[in-house]
């Protein structure tokens, strides 16, 4: 990963324009072959119990390949939730 810091001279102190922080970690996932299994995933208070804890990038490949296989992958659905704090 290459990143790029531009600085701006603030009282003859640089300071950087902004703060590369990483979502990669910290993530629960689940996966089902219904659509409608996890309506409502998406709010604050949904319950997400049983659901694995995954950094990304994630593949269920690496979980359950072998038992729902259909042209050599998995299919189905998956979602991924993830809280922070933007500020």
């Amino acid at each position: 990963m290459l990143a790029l810091a531009f600085g701006a001279l603030v009282q003859g102190k640089e300071l950087p324009l902004r703060e590369e922080i990483s979502l990669n970690e910290g993530w629960t996932t689940a996966f089902d072959s219904s659509v409608d299994a996890h309506s409502g995933f998406e709010h604050p208070n949904y319950a997400a119990a049983g659901w694995k804890k995954v950094d990304v990038p994630h593949n269920w490949e690496d979980y359950q390949g072998y038992r729902r296989m259909r042209h050599g992958n998995l299919h189905g659905y998956a979602w991924y939730r993830k809280e922070f704090t933007v500020g």
